[in-house]
């Protein structure tokens, strides 16, 4: 089953395996009129529910249709430029299971106006979202965690550190 490619739902899967997770699926493409994408958690493969544990380098990498994405809880980093060049990309939703995100991730997604980053994201790449001239970024963690890259936003745009959700309240009460 490992190194195996499947489509669903618009979107293309490898069947990996890992020693301490077995088998799971990563997101290595999409088709490239897609508009809307929710990826699931789990995709059946074989008579077997693998659950989609990452976001491959470049997978949506110039799906200028793309509009929404939504990533679903399981999944754990975002490659290098998965959404590198996704103009229209307006909305994206990261759950809390991700930990890092990839150089270049987001790089030019000009329609971006806002992301929220969950504090469970350890490392985040350079650039990863330079080019987003439109977007606040929204931050769960207090400050900017030593691990991330010194110039994970080469953009200055603006970043609000401690944010608790909707209300707009930072955690510090602020």
């Amino acid at each position: 089953m490992e190194n195996r490619t499947i489509w669903c739902h618009a979107i293309q899967f490898k069947v990996e395996q890992d020693s301490r997770k077995g088998n799971y699926l990563t997101v290595i493409s999409s088709k490239e009129n897609v508009t809307e994408v929710n990826i699931p958690k789990t995709v059946t493969v074989d008579g077997k529910k693998l659950e989609v544990k990452s976001i491959d380098s470049y997978a949506f990498c110039n799906c200028n249709r793309l509009k929404s994405i939504t990533i679903p809880d399981g999944v754990t980093s975002i490659g290098k430029g998965a959404f590198y060049n996704c103009k229209n990309l307006t909305s994206i939703t990261i759950p809390g299971s991700v930990t890092s995100i990839g150089w270049e991730a987001f790089k030019d997604c000009k329609s971006l106006t806002s992301i929220t980053i969950p504090g469970s994201v350890t490392s985040i790449g350079r650039g990863a979202f330079s080019g987003c001239d439109s977007v606040t970024i929204y931050c769960e963690a207090l400050s900017k965690p030593c691990e991330w890259d010194r110039l994970w936003s080469w953009s200055f745009v603006p970043v609000v550190w401690g944010y608790a959700g909707e209300s707009g309240i930072t955690k510090d009460g602020f």
